[in-house]
């Protein structure tokens, strides 16, 4: 239906294809289907797996995997091919619409969610204020698990299917959800890598806000 086909292989195709282009490690789009929902990618090496590994392993990764997530929201929207998701407008613009495909997905199903639809309101009453800032390609539930790695270094980033524009610290609160399937062994110590390579420190508030998104 049209109320959820949003988030479609297409869609991720041209995800895959502009973080490839930032030099993130990432699969090859080898083709994608013209009318049906398929593409193929190229096979990248690697182990998805993280919580099974020793700390001083999942300390390395992470300490590899936040500058790379860095750069990816540093990266222009503007001059990356992306025709799903553009154009570009502030951070909280791109929030906005987020939050639109997501309550339009739940109305969608026709049954009444009292939590979700409190959820959706305090959402929308508490959009963080980040002013005329633009947004950033966000991978949407990133994190161990959503990449791969060959027990040092992030080999490739995966699943792409709800990247969109939006707020970084977005991203920064996925990782944080994760914990509970994933955990990242310093928390603090992601945090201090990411802002060493975004020259930003993240916003506390604006994290907490996105993870009550993302649950």
């Amino acid at each position: 239906p049209d109320a959820v086909k949003h988030y479609t292989l297409r869609r991720e195709a041209q995800i895959y294809r502009a973080v490839n282009s930032l030099g993130i490690p990432s699969p090859q789009v080898l083709g994608v289907h013209e009318e049906m929902e398929a593409v193929l990618l190229e096979r990248s090496s690697g182990d998805a797996g993280f919580a099974r590994l020793e700390v001083a392993a999942q300390t390395e990764i992470i300490d590899d995997f936040a500058p790379l997530l860095a750069k990816l929201h540093a990266a222009d929207v503007t001059t990356l091919d992306l025709p799903g998701l553009l154009p570009a407008a502030t951070i909280s613009d791109a929030v906005v619409n987020e939050l639109d495909l997501w309550e339009a997905r739940l109305d969608a199903t026709g049954v009444a969610d009292p939590i979700l639809t409190a959820c959706f309101q305090w959402l929308r009453a508490n959009v963080p204020d980040t002013g005329e800032r633009p947004p950033s390609l966000v991978q949407g539930d990133t994190g161990p698990g959503n990449f791969l790695h060959d027990g040092r270094r992030v080999t490739a980033f995966l699943d792409f299917e709800l990247g969109h524009l939006g707020d970084p610290m977005e991203d920064i609160a996925w990782v944080g959800t994760r914990n509970a399937q994933e955990p990242v062994p310093d928390f603090d110590r992601f945090l201090d890598r990411y802002a060493a390579a975004a020259g930003t420190t993240p916003d506390p508030g604006r994290i907490r806000y996105h993870a009550l998104f993302a649950e």
